[in-house]
């Protein structure tokens, strides 16, 4: 509870710069694009100060107590999934460390969109004395809510160091004679018998964030029973162009004088650093509906196949200036249940992923040609790099 209330960053956390020179926060060969909310919040990470009293001074104008705990949330989930915060397990992998952290799954779970939805899918696929297997089973929620809906048994499989808290909880509701857990990768470990459903979620931010799906592909073909349930089933990217409403939210801030004071030069420099970042964005504010991108087939699709490289064109349904594009998913997680994070649908803790681009004035029916290419980063195969072109010119933006 002490490492919950009180984080603290990791003390060989560093900040380097990139070679575009952006900022980046660096721990080994682990490392998270700085944003200035992570920045302002790693500066204030000294063990001392509670939760509550870190949300208190993030930046959001007129927020709730509750928005400001959400957004504390997801930036020390960010640290976490990075492995950037301190923790007892620092000897552990960075990458599986991050996950030991509370606050990681405290987000997923107060997603009650995204739990929710999930505890609905088990229930309509997984029959009396099925087997199930849970990769990456986290808090083991989904493990449990797999017991109670009449599994024989469930193999919860986690590879961080959380795996021994899982065996506590699975003891604690009453289901050690169910669920087996495991603690390890999905590569490596053997479960001893063929599963009749693979659950993981394994989504990240525009579902490639956490270069998880590699793992559960190998799984799938080694442990799935041929017909066997796959949750989610299927997972589709969406992407649409974004108007007038984030304007001043991108490198259009500076094309205004602030304080009676001219400071454009900022907006080239902020072109020549630009990264996309994860944030709200509301229906109304799209320039046109979005569009898939891309269509993941979970029983099918090979371990590369979350990487792709996908070509749209838009046509604007209403004038701009274009300040970017917003980018989504959904997940067939069974045949009558569908997650979906668009900006027309509740809010999820994955909330929208927002390309900004300099802006420029679009006219009603003007058509926007459009190449997206998500492929794994140079520093990081499990964290994406997004190349964007727009009528020719590429922007990238590293994760």
């Amino acid at each position: 509870m002490a490492l919950l209330e009180r984080p603290r960053r990791h003390p060989q956390l560093r900040v380097a710069f990139g070679p575009e020179g952006d900022l980046w926060l660096e721990l080994g060969e682990r490392q998270v694009q700085a944003s200035r909310e992570l920045l302002d919040l790693v500066l204030l990470l000294d063990g001392e100060r509670t939760r509550a009293e870190l949300a208190a001074t993030l930046p959001v104008a007129g927020a709730s107590e509750a928005a400001q705990g959400m957004l504390l949330d997801q930036l020390l989930g960010r640290l976490a999934e990075a492995g950037l915060l301190a923790s007892e397990h620092d000897d552990e992998e960075p990458y599986f460390a991050g996950y030991a952290h509370p606050a990681v799954h405290r987000t997923m779970l107060q997603d009650e969109s995204r739990t929710i939805a999930f505890r609905q899918a088990l229930e309509e696929v997984v029959s009396a004395g099925d087997v199930v297997c849970d990769l990456g089973a986290g808090s083991g929620i989904l493990s449990l809510f797999a017991a109670q809906a009449g599994a024989k048994r469930v193999h919860a499989l986690e590879a961080s160091p959380l795996a021994d808290a899982v065996v506590e909880i699975v003891a604690r509701n009453g289901k050690s004679d169910v669920i087996q857990v495991h603690r390890g990768l999905g590569e490596e470990v053997e479960l001893g018998e063929p599963v009749d459903v693979l659950v993981s979620e394994w989504l990240g931010h525009f579902v490639s964030t956490e270069g998880m799906w590699a793992s559960v592909a190998k799984l799938r073909e080694r442990a799935l029973k041929p017909g066997g349930a796959i949750v989610p089933s299927r997972v589709t990217w969406y992407l649409a162009p974004v108007g007038p409403e984030l304007l001043e939210e991108g490198p259009g801030y500076w094309d205004t004088p602030r304080y009676g004071c001219d400071l454009s030069p900022l907006g080239a420099e902020e072109v020549a650093r630009l990264q996309s970042e994860v944030r709200v964005i509301l229906a109304g504010a799209l320039l046109c509906p979005g569009l898939p991108l891309a269509e993941l087939d979970c029983a099918k699709a090979g371990p590369d196949e979350a990487w792709i490289d996908v070509e749209l064109t838009f046509r604007c349904e209403r004038a701009g200036p274009l300040s970017g594009f917003c980018g989504w998913f959904d997940a067939q997680l069974s045949p009558g249940v569908l997650l979906d994070t668009s900006p027309s649908a509740p809010l999820t803790h994955w909330q929208q992923h927002w390309f900004p681009l300099p802006p420029r004035e679009v006219a009603e029916g003007d058509e926007l040609e459009v190449r997206l290419v998500i492929e794994p980063s140079e520093a990081d195969e499990r964290s994406p790099t997004y190349r964007l072109w727009v009528d020719g010119q590429e922007t990238v933006y590293p994760r």
